[in-house]
């Protein structure tokens, strides 16, 4: 009876020769693959900013790996909006020869503020799943069709100076959100 062996490396090929005392050596190639999937974690795209309903300038991308911590090719990642509205391009990308899923394009939701992505492996229960990207979405430039002026109160009649009026300006981009932090110059 033959002992039992088990094998531990990287993936890959290996020569094994087989020798026991008065009998001729013999060899076998054995190909090392890799496991089941044992974790996934972000590998870029994280923790990014871009103007509200336009795509993240750095794709989100994650890393699979076994449980010996090989990295794994050919696993379908999926990525889907978790909030802030917005799409996704390339949703199902696979891991390549790195073990490294990319998703096509993230864009943000319309509104500014706080968006969030996901990924996961569909039907597997891995460490570190689901991986979450965060992205912030600002405003963007003052649209003149959507920003307001308006005076409380409306009319007030002709004085010196004694019947005041508050001039309220609200600056907003093209998708109404409200952009802080301009100079404003009124003028008759």
């Amino acid at each position: 009876a033959l002992p039992s062996a088990s094998m531990s490396w990287l993936p890959g090929s290996r020569t094994i020769i087989f020798t026991a005392d008065g009998f001729a050596s013999a060899t076998a190639t054995v190909a090392l693959g890799v496991g089941m999937p044992g974790s996934i974690e972000a590998s870029a795209g994280g923790d990014q900013s871009a103007t509200a309903g336009t795509a993240v300038p750095v794709p989100p991308a994650v890393l699979v790996k076994d449980d010996k911590g090989n990295p794994l090719p050919g696993v379908p990642v999926t990525f889907s909006v978790a909030a802030g509205g917005g799409q996704v391009s390339g949703a199902v990308p696979v891991t390549g020869a790195n073990g490294v899923a990319t998703v096509g394009g993230w864009t943000l939701g319309p509104a500014a503020g706080a968006n969030t992505l996901a990924a996961a492996i569909s039907g597997v229960n891995v460490s570190g799943s689901p991986v979450s990207f965060t992205a912030t979405g600002t405003a963007g430039t003052v649209d003149a069709g959507k920003s307001t002026v308006s005076a409380d109160p409306a009319t007030i009649p002709a004085s010196g100076g004694s019947s005041p009026s508050t001039i309220t300006v609200t600056a907003r981009d093209a998708l109404g959100n409200p952009v802080s932090g301009l100079a404003v110059t009124l003028a008759a």
